[in-house]
């Protein structure tokens, strides 16, 4: 993995979000733009795709896309801004007449409150250690892909398990599952780089949803990284109209930043 040390990056969700690509990612500061190339996953939109940072604020929609094709060829576009960096309504007007989708997440941190977390009661909760519970981990995550997706699509999400697998040896983190009479119910994994702790793939089974699953991983997933690694910076990422929002601010996180992001489907490439 290479990492250019001149790129400086605001958002602490876009700067754990390379740490967790594949080991051959790269990525480099290319002036108005950010490259992220990951070999081995090339039709993966977030291991290939440009960042744009505060240097390149001023590049309109039809610049990023040509600085995209100059830098990739693949079969998709996808371009994200720094939490600094949010684009103009016309930018976003323009990708949108061009045919790109647009998302607007939010980041958000855990906040340092007064209570301490609740304890847990339950014993259906604990770290993902043995192979058989890997792949009731990849098997739910591939699952919850939905019914459209090919191949390609789960092949990716096991090698990305792969290295989130390789990342938990390596002491880099934990994954924890919630079972329910033997059965995954929902998964989720934390990583901590550089004094941030970063939340990755929350999944639940549809079954199983509106139980408390979630909250009780989200808890010990926070008091783990805590006995680990101290008062690290908690953070994890959210769609801005999700329902998810309403449940992390409940356990106390709150929205620190605001990413955007433009991309464009392989089957609607100009």
């Amino acid at each position: 993995m290479h990492y250019d040390q001149r790129m400086d990056l605001t958002s602490p969700i876009l700067r754990s979000d390379l740490a967790l690509l594949p080991a051959d990612a790269i990525w480099r500061d290319c002036g108005d733009v950010i490259s992220v190339h990951t070999s081995s996953a090339p039709n993966f939109f977030w291991g290939n795709y440009l960042i744009v940072p505060r240097t390149g604020s001023s590049c309109s929609a039809a610049q990023l896309v040509e600085l995209f094709h100059q830098r990739f060829d693949c079969d998709h576009i996808a371009i994200a801004w720094d939490s600094d960096v949010l684009p103009s309504r016309a930018t976003l007007n323009a990708f949108d007449r061009m045919g790109f989708e647009i998302d607007q997440c939010h980041g958000l941190s855990f906040a340092e409150i007064a209570e301490p977390l609740m304890e847990l009661s339950t014993n259906d909760v604990r770290q993902i250690e043995s192979d058989e519970d890997w792949q009731r981990v990849v098997s739910l995550q591939q699952m919850m892909l939905g019914e459209n997706t090919n191949l390609a699509d789960r092949e990716l999400v096991s090698r990305r398990f792969q290295r989130f697998r390789q990342l938990v040896s390596a002491g880099n983190g934990f994954w924890f599952g919630a079972f329910s009479d033997g059965q995954l119910a929902a998964d989720l994994g934390i990583f901590v780089f550089d004094g941030i702790a970063r939340f990755q793939q929350i999944e639940t089974h549809p079954s199983f949803r509106r139980r408390g699953y979630c909250t009780q991983l989200l808890i010990a997933a926070i008091q783990q990284v805590r006995r680990a690694f101290g008062h690290v910076r908690i953070v994890l990422e959210a769609e801005a109209d999700s329902d998810a929002l309403a449940l992390y601010r409940k356990i106390g996180f709150a929205p620190t930043e605001t990413l955007i992001s433009a991309f464009k489907l392989p089957k609607s490439l100009i």
